[in-house]
């Protein structure tokens, strides 16, 4: 048995997790081996799903397996036959854990995030628009990271909201590598197949939680600015950059009003602005300093 440290949670796992802190703890969280539910007939046909049973959640990838998520405190995983365990590591790390902290009652983005010395900045967009770029961009120019991918938003009625660490690595492809001065070579990629790879952090990483300071909508623009973002917009953002978003709202462990009070709050205590960028990861030094100003 192996014991970790994320996300401010015990885990204890029967599978390698060399991305995680590897320390003694009580456990949170138990990752393990065994038979679940079988998968409905469409998700076979699909090759991915995602259904609820009960509180249970669970979700398939017909080359990986079915994963079961239940009660924020297991994951329960049946491995599909013949897979290498070590590429069940990203969705364990990834869309297992959004489920399970949404499950804890965490308001769950999909977003990366850095610290400043007065709170976590977040990078909030869509896919492929520089979530994790940005925070990797930051962490090179001396801001600790605090997620990449998962961020996991402790709301508690009229106290600021608390971001929540995740581990120290984050996942870039090899052109945003070579910008940030790095040789994609030296890294491991994600998968075999991807050529996306994983840069593993030995410093620059915070392990402790901290107040979630602003919000940036990542955006493309024919030069470097930064916007507040109308009000009326805000909460809709919140909602397309939730995990509800990407699993359905079925998903949603205490239900669809928690999910709208969750997002409301955020969005009235979390200032949101829209940085837009051009594309040329050339810029990127200039759009960091940007961010840095306004801060």
């Amino acid at each position: 048995m192996y014991s970790y440290k994320a996300y401010s949670l015990g885990l204890h796992s029967v599978l390698p997790l060399p991305e995680l802190e590897a320390t003694e703890t009580e456990m949170d969280v138990m990752i393990q081996f065994s038979e679940v539910a079988t998968p409905p007939p469409e998700a076979k046909e699909k090759g991915y799903h995602y259904w609820r049973v009960g509180q249970d959640v669970y979700l398939f990838w017909a080359e990986l397996g079915t994963f079961r998520i239940r009660e924020g405190r297991e994951i329960t995983i049946a491995k599909a036959p013949h897979i290498d365990k070590k590429r069940l590591t990203p969705p364990i790390l990834g869309a297992c854990m959004a489920v399970l902290l949404q499950q804890r009652g965490y308001l769950i983005l999909h977003a990366s995030a850095v610290c400043f010395p007065d709170g976590a900045i977040a990078f909030v967009g869509e896919k492929g628009w520089g979530k994790s770029t940005m925070a990797a961009t930051l962490q090179v120019h001396g801001y600790p990271l605090l997620t990449d991918d998962v961020l996991a938003v402790k709301l508690d009625g009229d106290e600021e909201p608390i971001a929540l660490p995740a581990f120290p690595q984050v996942k870039l492809w090899p052109s945003a590598v070579t910008a940030l001065g790095g040789e994609p070579e030296s890294l491991p990629r994600i998968v075999p197949e991807l050529t996306k790879r994983v840069r593993r952090l030995k410093e620059d990483f915070s392990p402790d939680p901290i107040v979630l300071k602003k919000i940036y909508l990542l955006g493309k623009g024919d030069s470097v600015g930064i916007q507040s973002l109308p009000f009326k917009e805000v909460l809709g953002t919140m909602f397309s950059h939730s995990y509800s978003g990407r699993f359905g709202k079925h998903l949603l462990h205490q239900g669809e009003a928690f999910h709208f009070r969750q997002c409301m709050t955020l969005a009235k205590q979390v200032p949101i602005y829209r940085l837009q960028r051009p594309s040329a990861l050339s810029l990127l030094p200039e759009i960091a300093q940007t961010v840095e100003n306004h801060n």
